[in-house]
């Protein structure tokens, strides 16, 4: 089922992707605290999307099983 090189990669996007998710909301806090001159502990920090992450990570060990197996 192709290139395993391939799904290496797909599946290294796929954690950076889980990574992101949980990055974000830290970036969009200190992104709003910067454009209202505040500090940061004084904005608040929007929720981590756990369905997206949870997706993400699945699909990751998925892949991983999936990899490990086909070797």
């Amino acid at each position: 089922m192709g290139n395993i090189k391939a799904w290496y990669a797909l599946l290294t996007v796929t954690y950076c992707c889980l990574a992101l998710t949980y990055v974000w909301p830290y970036l969009m806090q200190v992104k709003g605290a910067f454009q209202n001159g505040v500090p940061i502990r004084q904005v608040p920090r929007p929720a981590t999307n756990k369905l997206i992450a949870g997706a993400l990570a699945l699909i990751g060990g998925v892949m991983w099983t999936w990899l490990y197996f086909k070797q």
